[in-house]
C-alpha cells in the first residue's frame, strides 16, 4: 500500500464497526467493475430481507435442517 493508504487506514480503523462496514461494503463494490450499489436495489434487497426474516419468525416459513439439503445436493 501507499503511504497515503497507510494514513487512510489508520485513521478509520477508528470508526464504528458499522461505519467500517458500510464502508468495507462501498469498497468491495467498487472493485466489480467500479460499480457502487444501486440505493433503489440495495432498498429492495433490505425489503426482502426484512419479509423474509418476517416469515420465519411468524412461522410461515418452513425450514430445512442443513444435513437434509446437504444430502439432496449430493444426489444432484
Amino acid at each position: 500500500m501507499s503511504q497515503a493508504s497507510d494514513i487512510y487506514v489508520s485513521q478509520l480503523a477508528g470508526l464504528p464497526t458499522q461505519d467500517r462496514a458500510e464502508l468495507a461494503h462501498l469498497l468491495l463494490c467498487s472493485l466489480d467493475e467500479g460499480q457502487l450499489p444501486n440505493e433503489a436495489a440495495e432498498a429492495e434487497f433490505e425489503a426482502e430481507l426484512n419479509r423474509r426474516v418476517e416469515d420465519v419468525r411468524s412461522g410461515n416459513a418452513k425450514g430445512r435442517l442443513v444435513e437434509d439439503v446437504l444430502a439432496d445436493l449430493r444426489r444432484h
